[in-house]
C-alpha cells in the first residue's frame, strides 16, 4: 500500500518519525512509502480492515518489529508504552506491585538502593572507618538512589495507581492478588493500568476496550481526553475512537492516508475527494474524446493539418487522470427472514447460579418476546456471559428453568469463539458442517459475504487471524441463524467497518436478539430493551441505551434531591417539644411555662435562621445558580447539535467549524458546570446535616438529628 500525506504538520517537536516505511509479509507488501511524524500531544486514530497493517504499525513504533524498507528515528530519551491485543504475564508480583514497578527505572533504583545499603551494612559490621573514601562514596550513592526513589514516589504515587486500577474495574481486594491468578481479560486491564500509570511520551493502544465493560470504557475515555501526551489508538468502536482523536491514519485500498481531523471529518474529506477525482476524470475523458474526434475528422484535410497537429500535441501532453479512490471490501450480508413464531420465545423462571458459596444470581424471572432486541450491559464479573451461556444451554443453572418456545431454535456466538471452532478444519468445512445440505455455491456465497473468498476459504482455522476467525464464526450463524440469536461481544476482533455492517444487519433482522457488548455504538444501533446485570439482579428497561442512561441520570438527581442526606424542607415539630397543657393543674403556672417555652423556641428559631443564612443559604444560592447555568448550557448544546444536523452546514466550512468549536466549548462548560453542581450539592448536604446536628444537641428532650 502506498502512503499519501494529506496535511502539512505544524512545527511541533517530533518524537518518532517514519520516512518511506515499507513492510512485507511473505513477499506480500503490507504497506509501503509510509511517512509519518508523531509529535508531542498528537492523538492518532488508526482505522482499516483486518490484516491491512494497523497492528503492524504499532509493533514497529513499539520496537517489536522492523521495517523492511525506509527509516524510523525516535528522539533520544522518548518513552513508549505498548498495549497489544494478546497479553502474556508472568506471576510473582501482586497487582499493585506490578503497576508501581512498571515505571521504567524505578525497579533499578530500588535494587541499587538495596545493594548499596547491604554493602554499607557489611562494611560497618567489619569495622570500616565511617569517614573512609569508600564509606563516603557509598553514603553518596544511597542518598542519590533515595532521592531518585522519592521523585518516583512523588510523581508515581500508590494512590494514583489505585485510582487507575479502580477506574478499570478492579476492587480493593484485587490489589494484593498475584497477577498470575488473573484471567486473560483482567491481565490486559492490569497491563493497561501500568501503561496509564507510566504516562509514556508515546502510548500505543491496540483495541484497549476489548475486555472492558461499559463503565470502564467510559472511564478510559475520560482519562484519554485528559491525557496530554501522544498516543496512537486502534479501536473498532467508532464512538470511542471519535471522542479521542484529532488525526487519522487510514489503511485504504490505494494506500495509507494520514489526515488531520477526527473520523467524521476524515469521512467527509474522503467523500469530497472522491467526488472531485471522479469529476476530474470525467472532464479529462470528455476533453480527450473531443480532441480525438477532431483529429479523426480532419486528419485527411490539408487545410486543417496545423490544427490537427496542435490537437495531437495536446493529446500527447494530456496527463492521465488520478486514480479514483477505491472502496474497500467490507462484510455485506443480511440474515434470512424469520417465519411466524410463538410470542414468548424464551422464558426464564426462578433462575439461580452459584459457584460454591458465591451466588451469582438468584430468583431471576425474564422473558424474551418476538421482536425483542435486548442489550445486556453491566460491570465485568456481574455474570453477563454466564447468563447468556445458560440461556444458550451451554452452562447449567443451579436452580430454575430456561424454557425455549415451541418451534424456536437458538443461534449462539461465544465471546471466545475460537473455542467453538475446530482449528483442523478449513473455513469452508466449518460453515458447511452447520448446514450439510447446502451447496458449495451457497457456502462460498456466505463466506464471501464475510470477505472470505477464493483460496482463503480453504485455509485452516488454526492459521486464521483473530478477525478472520470471528468472521467464520459469524458466517456459521448466517448459515443457520434460527429465530433467536445470542451474541457475546460479537464485535471483538472485527474492524470498524465490519462492526458497523454487523450492527446494520442485526438492526434490520426480524428475529429476536440478546447481545452482550461493551460497544456503545452497537447497543445504541440495535437494542430496543436494556438488561442491566449488576449485584445479582437483572434490571429490565423497555427502551434504548440512551433512554436508559437518561433515566439513570434523572433517578440519580431525584435521589440526591429527595433521598437521605438531601436538604430538608419545613420540619414537623420535634418529638420532644412541650405541648400546651390539655387542662388541669395551675393555670398560671401552665401559662408561664408555655410563655417561657415559647420565648425559648423563638430564640432557637431566630438563632437557627441566622446560622442558616450564614452557612446554608449561600450554598443554596450557588446550587440554584449552577442549575440555571446547566439549563442554559443544555439548551445551547441542543441548539448547536440541531444546527449541525443540517446537511447544508457542511457546504459552508467556516460556519461548520465555528459550530463544531462552539459545541465542543459548550460541552466542556456543561461538564464543568455539572461537576461544580455535584460539589456544591455535597457541600449543601454537609452544611444542612451539621445544622440539624446542632439543633438536635440544643433542643431539650430531642434525640438524634432528625425529626
Amino acid at each position: 500500500m502506498r502512503a499519501l500525506r494529506l496535511v502539512c504538520y505544524k512545527r511541533a517537536v517530533s518524537l518518532v518519525v517514519i520516512e518511506n516505511g515499507e513492510v512485507q509479509l511473505g513477499g506480500r507488501p503490507i504497506f509501503r512509502d509510509l511517512s509519518l511524524r508523531v509529535g508531542e500531544g498528537d492523538r492518532f486514530g488508526i482505522i482499516g480492515p483486518n490484516g491491512s497493517g494497523k497492528t503492524t504499525l504499532l509493533r514497529i513504533l513499539a520496537g517489536e518489529q522492523s521495517l523492511n524498507g525506509g527509516t524510523l528515528q525516535a528522539r533520544r530519551g522518548v518513552s513508549t508504552g505498548y498495549l497489544p491485543q494478546d497479553i502474556d504475564l508472568a506471576g510473582g508480583k501482586t497487582l499493585i506491585e506490578f503497576v508501581l514497578t512498571s515505571v521504567p527505572g524505578r525497579q533499578e533504583q530500588a535494587e541499587r538502593l538495596a545493594e548499596s545499603q547491604a554493602e554499607l551494612e557489611r562494611r560497618q559490621q567489619a569495622g570500616e572507618d565511617p569517614a573512609s573514601e569508600t564509606m563516603m562514596a557509598l553514603a553518596g550513592r544511597i542518598a542519590d538512589a533515595q532521592e531518585r526513589l522519592d521523585h518516583y514516589d512523588r510523581d508515581f504515587s500508590e494512590f494514583q495507581a489505585m485510582r487507575i486500577l479502580a477506574g478499570l474495574g478492579f476492587e480493593d481486594g484485587d490489589f494484593g492478588r498475584d497477577v498470575r491468578e488473573l484471567s486473560g481479560g483482567w491481565k490486559m486491564r492490569g497491563v493497561l493500568a501500568g501503561l496509564l500509570f507510566q504516562r509514556p511520551d508515546v502510548l500505543l493502544l491496540d483495541e484497549p476496550t476489548n475486555h472492558l465493560d461499559m463503565p470502564s470504557v467510559a472511564w478510559l475515555s475520560e482519562f484519554l481526553k485528559r491525557y496530554d501526551r501522544a498516543f496512537l489508538l486502534i479501536s473498532h468502536d467508532r464512538e470511542f475512537l471519535n471522542e479521542q482523536v484529532s488525526r487519522v491514519i487510514s489503511f485504504e485500498p490505494e494506500g495509507v492516508r494520514v489526515a488531520q481531523g477526527n473520523l467524521e471529518e476524515y469521512a467527509r474529506w474522503r467523500a469530497e475527494q472522491a467526488a472531485v477525482l471522479e469529476a476530474r476524470a470525467k472532464h479529462i475523458a470528455r476533453e480527450r474524446e473531443r480532441l480525438e474526434r477532431f483529429v479523426e475528422r480532419f486528419r485527411a484535410q490539408a487545410n486543417k493539418a496545423r490544427a490537427v497537429q496542435s490537437r495531437v500535441k495536446q493529446l500527447e501532453k494530456m496527463e492521465d487522470p488520478e486514480p479514483l479512490l477505491l472502496e474497500r471490501r467490507v462484510m455485506a450480508f443480511s440474515f434470512p427472514p424469520v417465519g411466524r413464531t410463538v410470542r414468548d420465545m424464551l422464558k426464564v423462571r426462578g433462575l439461580r447460579k452459584a459457584f460454591g458459596e458465591r451466588i451469582l444470581f438468584s430468583g431471576l424471572d425474564l422473558t424474551l418476546r418476538r421482536g425483542d432486541k435486548i442489550g445486556i450491559i453491566g460491570p465485568n464479573g456481574a455474570g453477563k456471559t454466564t447468563l447468556l451461556r445458560m440461556l444458550a444451554g451451554e452452562a447449567a443453572a443451579s436452580a430454575g428453568s430456561v424454557d425455549v418456545g415451541a418451534g424456536v431454535t437458538i443461534g449462539y456466538y461465544a465471546q471466545h469463539h475460537a473455542d467453538t471452532l475446530d482449528p483442523g478444519r478449513t473455513a469452508y468445512e466449518e460453515v458447511a458442517a452447520v448446514d450439510p445440505a447446502a451447496t458449495e455455491t451457497r457456502i462460498r456465497s456466505i463466506l464471501g459475504a464475510f470477505v472470505i473468498s477464493g483460496d482463503d476459504v480453504n485455509k485452516r482455522v488454526g492459521v486464521l487471524s483473530g478477525g478472520e476467525r470471528a468472521r467464520v464464526a459469524l458466517a456459521k450463524l448466517l448459515a443457520s441463524p434460527g429465530e433467536v440469536l445470542l451474541l457475546d461481544e460479537p464485535t471483538n476482533h472485527l474492524d470498524m467497518e465490519s462492526s458497523e455492517s454487523l450492527a446494520e444487519s442485526l438492526a434490520s433482522w426480524d428475529g429476536a436478539l440478546i447481545v452482550v457488548s461493551h460497544n456503545r455504538s452497537l447497543i445504541r444501533r440495535v437494542a430496543n430493551t436494556i438488561w442491566n446485570v449488576e449485584a445479582g439482579a437483572v434490571e429490565h428497561y423497555p427502551g434504548t441505551l440512551d433512554e436508559y442512561l437518561d433515566s439513570l441520570r434523572r433517578r440519580w438527581r431525584e435521589e440526591r434531591a429527595h433521598g437521605e442526606g438531601a436538604p430538608r424542607g419545613e420540619r414537623a415539630p420535634s418529638a420532644g417539644a412541650a405541648a400546651p397543657a390539655p387542662g388541669g393543674g395551675d393555670p398560671g403556672r401552665g401559662r408561664r411555662g408555655s410563655k417561657d417555652e415559647e420565648r425559648a423556641k423563638k430564640r432557637r428559631d431566630a438563632d437557627r435562621r441566622q446560622r442558616r443564612a450564614q452557612r446554608v443559604a449561600p450554598v443554596e444560592r450557588r446550587v440554584r445558580e449552577l442549575e440555571q447555568t446547566i439549563t442554559a448550557l443544555e439548551a445551547a448544546h441542543e441548539q448547536h447539535t440541531s444546527a449541525l444536523a443540517d446537511p447544508d452546514v457542511y457546504d459552508d466550512p467556516p460556519r461548520r467549524d465555528g459550530l463544531m468549536a462552539d459545541l465542543a466549548q459548550t460541552q466542556r462548560d456543561l461538564d464543568a458546570a455539572n461537576e461544580a453542581w455535584e460539589a456544591a450539592y455535597a457541600e449543601l448536604e454537609e452544611a444542612q446535616a451539621a445544622l440539624d446536628a446542632e439543633d438536635a444537641a440544643a433542643t431539650p428532650g430531642r434525640v438524634g438529628g432528625r425529626s
